[in-house]
């Protein structure tokens, strides 16, 4: 996995997975602000898995489980975090492969965008910075 300009869910964390995360970490409070590595907003947990976006992903402490990202685009207020941990859940439920893209310029992505608010123009942005996938475990 890397960790930059992603968006996906993942059930479970392997040790791979875990080193490259690691070697991009900063050591912060979930949701805290860093003048370096800008905002940072917690997404919360689900029992499908965790959600990370942006460019670089929190480790909170707990093998599996991450609770915050960066992203240098686009940060997350708790609430369309929450709102897209839910439309990605309902699509980790509807897949039978192991890896689900989830391109902004697809139907998803696009009702993603549209509802968090992005008119066709500020798209071109979200497109740019959050190419997106699910991965199931």
């Amino acid at each position: 996995m890397h960790p930059g300009y992603s968006l996906f869910i993942s059930r479970e964390l392997d040790p791979v997975d875990y080193q490259c995360i690691r070697q991009e970490s900063k050591d912060f409070s979930p949701g805290e602000r860093s003048p370096e590595w800008g905002n940072v907003a917690v997404l919360g947990r689900s029992d499908k898995g965790v959600l990370i976006a942006g460019g670089t992903a929190y480790w909170s402490g707990s093998w599996g489980r991450i609770d915050a990202i960066w992203s240098s685009a686009l940060p997350f207020s708790e609430e369309m975090a929450s709102l897209i941990i839910h439309m990605l859940e309902r699509e980790l439920e509807k897949s039978r492969c192991q890896t689900a893209e989830l391109s902004p310029t697809t139907e998803v992505g696009m009702r993603i965008a549209h509802r968090l608010g992005y008119t066709a123009t500020e798209n071109r942005i979200w497109s740019k910075s959050l190419t997106a996938g699910l991965r199931s475990a």
